[in-house]
């Protein structure tokens, strides 16, 4: 994700241009990771918490038959507890 990197490189640079953002990235001999890590890791939580409330819906429409009020009682005394 080097657009993710633009911002700043056009804050610091004295030729913030697109052309020259991209020939200073591609003459570098690594890939710059940065804080790209910490952008990685919210978009697998996102993830992850999408498919936990798709599974959980799942789940409770099985449970309480389609209707919420059977399924709160319970999971409100597990969570309670």
């Amino acid at each position: 994700m080097p657009i993710a990197l633009y911002p700043v490189y056009r804050v610091t640079a004295i030729d913030p241009t697109p052309v020259a953002y991209a020939g200073h990235l591609l003459a570098l001999p690594f890939w710059p990771n940065g804080p790209l890590w910490f952008l990685w890791l919210l978009l697998a939580l996102t993830i992850a918490a999408a498919g936990l409330r798709r599974l959980a819906q799942i789940g409770l429409n099985a449970w309480g038959g389609g209707r919420p009020a059977p399924a709160f009682v319970p999971v409100g005394i597990l969570l309670a507890w």
